[in-house]
């Protein structure tokens, strides 16, 4: 990316010409959801390139550890320690370990009356912060309708209020997503659009049905929307706007987030949200058909490219008119556009030049706007394979069927993304290039989220890189490289020599029906 282009003139303004790092000098900053993907790389970069920041406060809750038998939730303290333990901060941890000391775990829950914040630290908020980041959300797409509201909508008003009551408050930026108004084609621009209904509406419509009759009702509480996410995160925006009257407000609004293209190391991930799942399937193997428009742009976006935005944009907030609501579309197809077959090509490509190694399958992908045609693609590709391999491992003693679980589960994700895979939005990021402009070659450097320049090539070899490294734990050697493509190969050979030996025995028996 581009970070050597010369700036335009700064407008007055001293906020601005002091720079983005030295605005967060000196200055306490709330984050929410920073037990997430996104939350842990933002206060990672806070932490490494705004080095003078005071304090970065963290809302956590007490959660269960899977696995482990305690009588007790961990306690948000032990929680912080376990994420700041992450590899993440790894880089950190080896430069400035000092910097670690700054987080401090506030607990709270998004989905409980106030944040579920004691009264002191409320009262501790109030008195230290000056930065909000609200990033926390529930980004399952089925998460039932009731829990996504109570977390994405009124866990915002939360957020909103608490704000008011922050005497020193610079700038909130929210965390949206640039598919809150996926329903409506001519939506793409950076504004709040009108939502379906409003928070209020919403939570009467609720409040008048069980858990179950709202599950049953959804569809058509959500209108159009194709899942509980993005409606809710829909009427989040209203909210905001609606709300945050008078703030210093910005809206993020970030594409498909994928593995970081530099920071905090290339190719960091940790969950497999987004398109990170299906590429994790193409590789291993138990995806190889997608419903979907090949033509069609696929907006993926680098998460560390949506972190320095982020970062920035609060800085704007500050900068410029504070009481203006800004929006911010996080997007690659505006600027730097590639098709799902492009850039599913160059994943399989570099897949099945240096496959997992526990790839199950060499990675292949077509795709389809036939129904019919993914339905017996993925039967005769994929469940027919699946179901051959499960018999020879029973045969060799191993029980669970695992390959046949694996495509499965993989099916099920992929049909949550088809609305996606078969449309695309023409989307504007006018402001993120004003914003862009507005700084100065230190700080392009230090917080670049230019996607000019971004060579699809090259991430996704990083891409690749880090998801064997951070998410599949595999080792990247050549000798293990190898010995992973002959398996396949072999696999594949006897594959197809089934195939064709079962050609003839079909016909055979589909004439002798016939006499």
């Amino acid at each position: 990316m581009d970070v050597n282009s010369d700036p335009s003139s700064f407008p007055t303004g001293t906020s601005e010409a002091a720079g983005i790092a030295d605005f967060y000098r000196g200055r306490s900053v709330l984050v929410t959801g920073a037990s997430g993907f996104m939350g842990k790389v933002l206060v990672e970069k806070l932490l490494r390139s705004c080095p003078e920041v005071e304090a970065v406060f963290v809302l956590l809750r007490p959660k269960a550890v899977r696995g482990e038998l305690q009588r007790e939730p961990l306690g948000v303290h032990e929680r912080l320690q376990r994420i700041l333990a992450t590899p993440v901060f790894d880089g950190l941890r080896r430069s400035r370990p000092e910097a670690l000391a700054k987080v401090t775990a506030v607990a709270g829950d998004m989905s409980a009356p106030g944040l579920g914040l004691s009264p002191l630290d409320r009262a501790r908020i109030r008195a230290a912060v000056t930065v909000v980041f609200h990033v926390a959300a529930t980004v399952r797409f089925n998460e039932h309708l009731r829990m996504a509201f109570q977390i994405n909508v009124q866990g915002t008003r939360a957020v909103l209020d608490l704000c008011r009551e922050i005497p020193g408050l610079a700038a909130l930026v929210h965390m949206s997503t640039a598919y809150c108004n996926c329903i409506r084609k001519d939506a793409t621009g950076e504004v709040v659009y009108p939502a379906p209904t409003t928070a209020d509406a919403l939570q009467s419509e609720l409040d008048r049905r069980d858990d179950k009759q709202v599950e049953e009702d959804t569809a058509s509480l959500i209108g159009g929307y194709v899942n509980t996410y993005t409606f809710t995160k829909a009427v989040a925006e209203n909210v905001v706007l609606e709300e945050g009257v008078g703030l210093p407000v910005a809206i993020v609004r970030p594409s498909i987030v994928c593995p970081s293209v530099r920071e905090p190391f290339p190719g960091w991930v940790d969950s497999l949200n987004g398109a990170v799942g299906p590429w994790v399937a193409i590789g291993m193997g138990t995806l190889s058909c997608i419903y979907g428009d090949f033509d069609k742009v696929a907006d993926v976006v680098p998460v560390d490219v949506c972190i320095n935005l982020t970062v920035a944009a609060a800085w704007g907030c500050a900068a410029g008119d504070a009481r203006d609501l800004t929006v911010y579309n996080c997007v690659t197809g505006a600027t730097a556009p590639i098709t799902w077959a492009r850039l599913t090509a160059l994943w399989v490509e570099a897949t099945r030049r240096r496959p997992f190694a526990r790839s199950l399958w060499m990675p292949a992908i077509n795709f389809t706007t036939s129904r019919l045609y993914h339905r017996l693609c993925t039967a005769l590709g994929k469940t027919l394979p699946a179901h051959l391999v499960d018999l020879a491992a029973q045969a060799a003693g191993r029980k669970s069927p695992r390959m046949t679980h694996q495509v499965n589960r993989q099916t099920h994700m992929m049909k949550a993304l088809d609305f996606f895979t078969t449309q695309e939005w023409p989307f504007t990021d006018d402001n993120v290039r004003s914003l862009w402009s507005r700084m100065d070659a230190r700080d392009r450097e230090a917080f670049p989220f230019d996607v000019s320049t971004l060579d699809y090539e090259e991430y996704t070899k990083t891409n690749l890189y880090g998801t064997r490294k951070y998410l599949l734990k595999e080792q990247d050697s050549e000798s293990s490289i190898l010995e992973t493509r002959s398996r396949l190969r072999r696999m594949e050979a006897v594959y197809q020599m089934v195939v064709l030996l079962s050609v003839p025995l079909l016909v055979a028996g589909s004439l002798y029906t016939q006499l």
